[in-house]
């Protein structure tokens, strides 16, 4: 079973209403605070591209803990989510303080960053300000032959790379997508045919044609989107989702360490998608027949059982996320 909400199981815990974060997220602190614990120990996976570590909290009262039914935390896949990295960082001290009885009985282990290098940048405050999504290593997106040539400029030097709108002329390689909202003139929604709507305004990410290939900030630094990088319906077509799935030896390294505990009973993740807000669909293949788009029917209860458990806990009664399905 895998669930998908930030903050899950520190929104359970008493007194604890959320955390923050001033500078980049490390496994540095985390060590420090919770490795001194009883309960607590610290291993690490893999080395990260950049140097880093890909670290896992291993949590139980167990001198055995992978002989234990087990829960596995993951955050930090998708490099703009800081948020989630900044809760599982505290999520080992807290557990080990306020969650003693069930540790007795179950293990817990918590990856609280796996693309330590956005997540880093997007928490560290770096000028211009923009969303760091992409692994460092060279992918050619737009397929010219150069690689990161053409990326996202702070036109307006105001410190942030934001999105740009603009009413394309005659003869532009660009075609209006979006209009401007008539009660919020600062953003920009897309037409509604049936009230006779007509797109007026191209909407893109803040950036030049570096390049010469009429095209705007289509080839930035890096390459590989953690996020889209697993084996699970790997977008073969799309660049950004690597060569071959894992192709990351971290992520590689993350998928073995996670298929050798056999003791693993249910899997929550951090991150922009969400099951438990909105139920996923239950029942739905690919046209192979052999690919599950959602949940099997037998896990739906269960999945509807926790969504109402994590609705009452965080007051969340809107889609603040987004499935795959949405992204597609």
């Amino acid at each position: 079973m895998i669930l998908a909400g930030a903050g899950l199981l520190l929104a359970g815990l008493p007194g604890v209403v959320g955390c923050a974060s001033a500078g980049p997220i490390g496994l540095e602190a985390a060590v420090r605070d919770a490795g001194g614990r009883a309960l607590v120990s610290h291993e690490v996976i893999s080395q990260t591209p950049t140097g880093g570590e890909l670290g896992v909290f291993i949590l139980s009262s167990a001198d055995d803990p992978h002989s234990k039914p087990a829960l596995v935390i993951v955050a930090g896949v998708d490099g703009r989510h800081v948020v989630g990295s900044q809760v599982a960082s505290r999520l080992p001290s807290l557990l080990a303080e306020r969650a003693g009885e069930l540790l007795d009985e179950f293990t817990v282990y918590v990856i609280p960053v796996v693309h330590d290098e956005a997540i880093n940048r997007n928490a560290s405050g770096e000028a211009p300000r923009q969303e760091h999504r992409l692994t460092s290593t060279p992918v050619d997106l737009d397929g010219d032959g150069r690689v990161d040539e053409d990326g996202p400029v702070d036109i307006d030097g105001d410190g942030m790379v934001t999105m740009m709108r603009w009413r394309p002329g005659p003869g532009s390689l660009f075609s209006p997508t979006h209009i401007i909202d008539p009660d919020e003139p600062r953003l920009m929604r897309e037409p509604d045919p049936k009230k006779g709507e007509v797109a007026t305004h191209a909407l893109h990410i803040e950036g030049r044609d570096q390049d010469g290939d009429g095209k705007i900030a289509e080839d930035p630094p890096g390459g590989v989107d953690l996020d889209i990088h697993w084996p699970y319906r790997w977008p073969e077509w799309n660049k950004e989702a690597g060569r071959y799935q894992l192709e990351e030896p971290h992520t590689r390294a993350l998928a073995h360490w996670l298929l050798e505990r056999q003791n693993i009973v249910a899997f929550v993740t951090y991150g922009l998608h969400d099951n438990l807000v909105k139920a996923p669909e239950a029942g739905r293949f690919d046209i192979t027949r052999r690919v599950p788009l959602g949940v099997e029917q037998g896990d739906l209860r269960v999945y509807e059982v926790v969504g109402e458990k994590y609705r009452e806990i965080t007051g969340m009664t809107g889609l603040g996320g987004v499935t795959r399905e949405s992204t597609e």
